[in-house]
């Protein structure tokens, strides 16, 4: 395939060079497929720019330049990441590449001091964690970089800059496709590090080499009245989430698929870390994968069971879950007989779940909350409901919820 500016020779030159400075670099021109399977690391497609491109080599007077939104947003004003560009891809076994990053350099279109500057990236990788948690990771870049946890932004380190480090943590869970997008614009120095900290298994990812399949997780937390974390052991409760099969909607399409009935019963049996940072477990969570890549839809939860309050709901389409105040009472307006209120739905728990290529897993939460009745036991409210009491409000007990002599109590 002919490539701009790029010719083969230099493409073979370019490849020489990888295989022998690192012999881990897994390199070549349109890979195939059957070339990612078994790999590890992730997939990169790379992109270089002339100086004269508009977004290049900007004045100090023009810099940071960081208002072009993100790639992946519906306002991305600009193309750097257009086919125009695109040179090669290869397979890159880590991200930390530090302050001299110029994968250009062996087969340079352009040179400027010494180097081939004004070049992108774009990295896709399929993460798996070995368990649900909060994963502590550390991007440094120079210049632009915008890190994504299946199609949601995570970390906008934008504009032109010197190298400047983000750190913080990512909510994961089983797998996510991570992708990271990467602009390198000025001519000073070019620098880039992402590391995330745990035992993770990356494996390159592109998306025309991936099976349209993805999973709908449905999870359970139980809060107490104090708003504590419980397994509901104190308050017994069955809960069925109905998954709901729509043929026909003049709005958002019909289903794909029907999820299968979620259904839980106190006490919980923890096995997934939803809430906070502590590494606990506090939620019940139920997997259902290998669904096709479409729409998918849940009904209101039912309750059997006394004391509970009404069940809110979360399945993150735009707000993530990180803390107890992260959930909202169910909007169903998608199932009313009018569309006029559609619009107004809340989308994070309107009952309507869509697995794309750019986010095949999604996760859905329910937090259910049990307030116990209150009443403060005492001798003479008729029953024994303390520990010396041995009668109450029976013929012949005293006062002191005594027997004034052997008779048999009733309560």
């Amino acid at each position: 395939m002919k490539r701009k500016l790029f010719s083969r020779i230099a493409m073979a030159v370019f490849v020489m060079a990888f295989l022998t400075v690192g012999a881990q670099v897994v390199l070549a021109e349109d890979l195939s497929c059957q070339e990612l399977e078994g790999q590890t690391g992730w997939y990169a497609r790379y992109f270089n720019y002339l100086i004269s491109h508009p977004d290049m080599g900007l004045l100090s007077a023009d810099q940071p330049d960081a208002d072009h939104n993100d790639p992946l947003s519906g306002s991305w004003d600009t193309d750097w990441y257009d086919q125009t560009y695109y040179r090669f891809d290869r397979i890159d076994p880590s991200l930390n590449f530090g302050e001299d990053f110029f994968p250009f350099d062996t087969a340079k279109e352009e040179e400027t001091n010494g180097h081939e500057y004004h070049f992108g990236v774009h990295w896709q990788a399929k993460v798996t964690v070995p368990s649900s948690g909060n994963y502590a990771y550390t991007l440094t870049s120079d210049d632009d970089a915008w890190v994504y946890v299946d199609g949601v932004l995570q970390v906008d380190n934008s504009g032109i800059h010197a190298p400047i480090t983000a750190t913080g943590t990512l909510v994961l869970s089983d797998a996510h496709i991570v992708e990271i997008f990467f602009a390198e614009r000025q001519i000073v120095r070019s620098h880039f590090d992402f590391s995330i900290q745990g035992e993770i298994i990356i494996e390159p990812y592109r998306p025309d080499c991936e099976l349209e399949t993805g999973s709908i997780t449905v999870c359970k937390v139980i809060i107490d009245g104090q708003g504590n974390i419980a397994d509901g052991s104190e308050n017994a409760g069955s809960f069925s989430v109905p998954g709901v099969e729509i043929l026909s909607h003049p709005t958002i399409g019909t289903s794909t698929g029907v999820i299968p009935t979620s259904i839980f019963t106190t006490p919980l049996s923890f096995n997934a870390n939803l809430i906070g940072s502590d590494q606990t477990n506090d939620a019940e969570c139920i997997v259902y994968d290998g669904l096709e890549i479409g729409n998918y839809f849940y009904g209101e939860e039912q309750i059997t069971g006394s004391n509970w309050l009404e069940p809110l709901y979360n399945d993150q389409h735009i707000l993530p879950v990180s803390d107890l105040t992260d959930f909202l009472p169910y909007s169903g307006e998608l199932f009313t007989p009018t569309t006029t209120d559609d619009q107004s739905r809340d989308t994070n728990v309107d009952g309507h779940i869509t697995l794309s290529t750019q986010r095949p897993n999604r996760t859905l939460v329910i937090l259910n909350q049990y307030e116990l009745p209150v009443y403060a036991p005492y001798c003479g409210d008729n029953l024994v409901n303390q520990d010396w009491e041995q009668c109450d409000g029976t013929e012949g007990c005293t006062e002191q919820c005594q027997p004034e002599e052997e008779i048999e109590c009733f309560t």
